[in-house]
């Protein structure tokens, strides 16, 4: 994914009001479910995942940034 694509939806995604859960999809396919607030800074993402692990990544590694369905949001 490009760099201001990345930025782009990130930010859309950060700055919903009310914060909304989504997905990121990696080129290797492992998926991180951002389920609460994150930060980001030059095409960098770092945050604390559902299961309590850190994770970052760059914008490079990413395949695609989509929205959750209903039914896949976390509780």
């Amino acid at each position: 994914m490009k760099l201001e694509e990345f930025e782009d939806t990130m930010r859309k995604h950060l700055y919903r009001t009310p914060f909304v859960p989504f997905e990121v999809e990696m080129e290797d396919g492992r998926v991180v479910i951002v389920d609460n607030p994150f930060a980001m800074l030059n095409g960098c993402v770092a945050l604390i995942s559902q299961d309590d692990i850190f994770v970052d990544f760059t914008f490079e590694n990413v395949k695609i940034i989509r929205p959750l369905s209903p039914q896949t949001i976390p509780s």
